[in-house]
């Protein structure tokens, strides 16, 4: 501040004292002077032993004779006057358009926030120190930068060097703009990862987070102290521009007008000829003219004054307020390092809290641990005589119930066993019954003394014993099927008992010869001739294999393979739907009681009721006397077969039960 208000008054006394430097330092002008008017020389004289000569030789002592009421100025001395005359001989200095100072700690700052949207870098917590040390030598890169831009910059204090540094400034202060704005921007990248890694659990057990904060802290506060620095000598460079600038216009102007008076001067010299001397005339002409000039300078002197001193409260008011931008910054700055420091005195305590927590847990913890082990070992020694008190309740009763399910299972073991000899009695009896429809009573003869012996040897005589003992083993009302299916067996099967398989056979012999002698025969009976006719036909008629085959599938569809086949052989176009007469249901009859049973069904696990149920089936089919000749054999072979099916259900029952009994037992 004591340069700038140097520098001003350096100005002000440079522009009054430069108004009367040509009419006193110019040799020509004093001639003229002198010459136009003579008592002028003595006035200079005065000056001149007042305040020294501008050239060397004795200086006589001269009385003061002032022409006029204006008063001269005061001459300066030699050396003053050589500085004004470097300074008016040196061209003013063009200030070309100014360029962007650098950026302030507060555009630094937006800056940043503009770029917080930017994705930082992801960087392990380890890595974090070689991120430190990069942004370290940025920021000392910058502060190099900063300090030799500083010192072109207080080169400019001296006029004389400001046209050559003014490229090299604007050269250097492009460098300083980008390495500062590089580690701006690395600053804001490791300020962003310390905030990143700065609540990890490794930030807590490692001195990594304080020591980079610390580091991020100092580089910012150098950062920040460099470019305050470099702003504060700009806003001083600045306005000792401006006053240079100032005194420079001024010079030219106070310069311009001397130079205009000493052409006038001259012009008049010229129209003079060559006469030397000026008379009185020319030289109150002179003086008029001087004393105009002088009054006319006094009038801009006091307007440049007075534009100097609003200037200056300007000027002072511009360097306050930059004054006060740059305070501002200066706290802004230390308030930040304050911040630092408190964030990392903030770490500290942390973790020294958080050390003093886990002593605090450990301590607590292993109070608890053994106030823990005391309180588990009388729960221990309480449970184990609960558990040995409970454990003997506990055996008693599963003593009792497994007595109770003891007694249990052997009661209802004895009832499986009942069932199962109840089960076994009923099969025995059933099977007795079975066997009773394939043989022959031995008390046959004493009960049918009239019958033949071959008629007895077929029958089996009544079944009333074995439907009695089978009612008796299912008696206890366990098997209610089997008195349902007995119950649903006729009285006429039961009271006189059934032919066998074998005496139908060879009854059916005798039905066969007799039905094909009365096969023309219809109901209604006939004529000697119609039965001569029929024992006729009876003879002359020939089986015809086909034909027998034809009329079983009618009724049988699943016959034998083999048979089939030969009926696929056969002639098709002899086929016929027409309904089967009597001499081909007989002859079909004969087929199937000759034939083995698998042939009909073509399983071989079917029983032999095969061909008894296909002769029965198609004996329905005739019609007239054959039918009223077969009419007793049919109700014999529907009682065996009715009576072979109740036992074989009866045996089926039963033997399901039976294993199902066994299962359980098991």
């Amino acid at each position: 501040m004591r340069n700038i208000l140097f520098q001003q008054d350096s100005a002000k006394a440079i522009l009054f004292y430069s108004v009367f430097r040509r009419v006193y330092v110019s040799e020509t002008i004093r001639h003229e002077l002198i010459s136009y008017y003579p008592p002028s020389k003595d006035i200079l004289n005065v000056v001149e032993n007042s305040i020294g000569g501008w050239y060397s030789g004795p200086k006589a002592e001269q009385p003061v004779v002032p022409v006029g009421d204006f008063p001269l100025p005061p001459k300066r001395n030699s050396e003053s006057i050589s500085q004004v005359n470097s300074v008016a001989s040196s061209e003013p200095v063009i200030i070309e358009k100014k360029k962007p100072p650098l950026p302030t700690v507060e555009e630094v700052k937006n800056m940043t926030e503009k770029r917080d949207h930017v994705p930082v870098m992801n960087v392990d917590f380890y890595e974090l120190p070689n991120v430190v040390r990069d942004v370290e030598s940025t920021v000392e890169s910058a502060k190099t930068k900063l300090k030799e831009f500083e010192h072109l910059i207080s080169k400019e204090k001296n006029w004389g060097f400001v046209g050559k540094l003014e490229l090299k400034k604007d050269m250097l202060e492009e460098q300083v703009e980008k390495i500062v704005q590089q580690a701006s921007q690395q600053l804001d990248e490791l300020h962003h990862i310390i905030e990143q890694h700065k609540n990890s659990e490794q930030a807590i057990d490692s001195n990594i987070i304080p020591d980079s904060i610390e580091s991020y802290g100092k580089l910012q506060y150098d950062l920040t102290g460099s470019i305050n620095k470099v702003v504060k000598l700009q806003n001083d460079i600045n306005m000792l521009k401006r006053y240079r600038d100032l005194a420079s216009s001024s010079h030219t102007n106070l310069q311009n007008d001397l130079e205009a008076l000493s052409k006038h001067i001259e012009g008049k010299k010229q129209g003079k000829g060559t006469s030397t001397t000026m008379n009185v005339d020319e030289l109150n002409d002179l003086i008029s003219v001087a004393h105009a000039r002088i009054s006319s300078l006094q009038d801009k002197l006091d307007h440049l004054e007075h534009s100097e001193r609003e200037r200056m409260k300007s000027a002072l008011e511009a360097q306050r307020q930059a004054d006060d931008s740059l305070r501002k910054e200066y706290i802004r700055q230390e308030l930040n390092r304050e911040h630092t420091r408190h964030e990392i005195e903030r770490h500290k305590w942390l973790r020294e809290a958080r050390d003093a927590r886990e002593r605090e847990l450990k301590l607590a913890l292993a109070r608890h641990s053994e106030h823990l082990s005391h309180m588990l070992q009388l729960q221990k020694e309480k449970m184990e005589h609960q558990f040995a008190h409970q454990l003997r309740e506990e055996l008693a009763k599963e003593r009792v119930a497994f007595e109770a399910a003891l007694i249990g299972w052997t009661k209802r073991r004895a009832d499986l066993d009942r069932l199962a000899k109840e089960a076994q009695s009923l099969w025995l009896s059933c099977e007795a019954l079975a066997c009773r429809l394939h043989s022959v009573s031995p008390s046959m003869k004493s009960h049918h003394e009239t019958k033949s012996d071959s008629a007895l040897l077929s029958q089996t005589g009544s079944l009333k014993d074995f439907v009695n003992s089978i009612r008796e083993c299912a008696a206890s009302g366990n098997y209610p099927f089997v008195n349902i299916i007995l119950d649903s067996l006729s009285s006429d099967i039961v009271e006189n008992g059934v032919w066998t398989e074998n005496g139908l056979k060879k009854r059916f012999e005798k039905v066969y010869n007799v039905c094909r002698n009365v096969a023309l025969i219809d109901e209604t009976s006939g004529s000697l001739w119609e039965y001569a006719l029929s024992w006729l036909q009876s003879i002359l008629i020939v089986d015809v294999k086909y034909k027998c085959l034809e009329a079983i599938s009618r009724i049988k569809p699943n016959i034998g393979s083999p048979y089939i086949q030969y009926i696929k052989d056969y002639d098709t176009t002899k086929q016929t739907d027409s309904r089967p007469d009597s001499f081909q249901l007989l002859s079909s009859v004969k087929f199937a009681m000759a034939s083995d049973h698998n042939i009909l069904s073509g399983d071989e696990n079917t029983s032999g009721d095969e061909a008894l149920e296909t002769a029965v089936r198609l004996l329905g089919q005739l019609r007239g006397q054959s039918r009223v000749v077969a009419n007793d054999w049919l109700v014999d072979a529907r009682h065996y077969l009715e009576a072979k099916q109740t036992a074989r259900t009866l045996l089926a029952y039963v033997a399901a039960r039976d294993i199902s009994t066994f299962q359980k037992r098991l």
